[in-house]
């Protein structure tokens, strides 16, 4: 993959691109993306023929992925709380989130999966990505709840991450079809908009999803 992590779409972003470009659809498709970052995921999404829609909590994210794709008519950005997700019903095909599932606590991310679950289509396909108990910030920083910790300095000081085991995260996503779900080395992918530079050693948990038929 070339290019630096803030210009290269992450990796669950380019799946969920060409998984989407393989199975065109006759009738238009919806696209829930947390999280605006740098705006990289973006342009993958657009080329499979999909409307994305973009819910980001940050205005100022929020605004400068909705400047830097203005007049795109494919794309609308939201600027709004992940845990009201429930007020959005598109019938979504698919979600992406590739970091805004990370922060909060499991209290919170619970909630935001649930309502993930009342508004995506029957078989849709969500790529997520969630700590790892192996990322070395575990344990380290301000405790914020179960397993969860927020960093004393850098760059995202103060904000709450919560880190899981395995069965722990099958726990929390047993209203899906876990189709992978994979520990990852991921420091190389993060981007350097909200990380520090020296991290290189971050654990993420990629996990791809399907939402039950029924």
């Amino acid at each position: 993959m070339g290019g630096t992590s803030d210009e290269a779409p992450h990796p669950l972003a380019q799946t969920l691109g060409e998984l989407l470009h393989r199975t065109p659809s006759a009738t238009p498709r919806f696209v829930l993306v947390l999280g605006a970052g740098s705006g990289r995921n973006i342009a993958p999404l657009l080329r499979a023929g999909v409307h994305v829609d973009l819910i980001e909590e940050d205005a100022a994210r929020a605004k400068a992925v909705g400047t830097r794709f203005a007049g795109e008519p494919h794309l609308s950005v939201m600027r709004d709380v992940y845990t009201n997700l429930g007020r959005y019903h598109r019938a979504y095909a698919a979600v992406l989130s590739t970091h805004a599932l990370l922060h909060g606590s499991a209290e919170q991310l619970r909630a935001v999966l649930c309502a993930l679950a009342e508004i995506v289509a029957p078989d849709a396909d969500l790529f997520l990505t969630f700590g790892s108990t192996r990322d070395p910030r575990f344990g380290h920083g301000t405790p914020a709840g179960p397993h969860a910790w927020a960093a004393a300095h850098g760059s995202e000081a103060g904000v709450p991450h919560t880190y899981f085991e395995e069965s722990e995260l099958r726990t929390l996503l047993r209203a899906f079809d876990v189709i992978s779900l994979e520990e990852t080395a991921a420091g190389a992918l993060v981007g350097r908009w909200a990380h520090d530079a020296n991290q290189t050693d971050i654990v993420h948990w990629f996990a791809h999803l399907k939402a039950s038929e029924f």
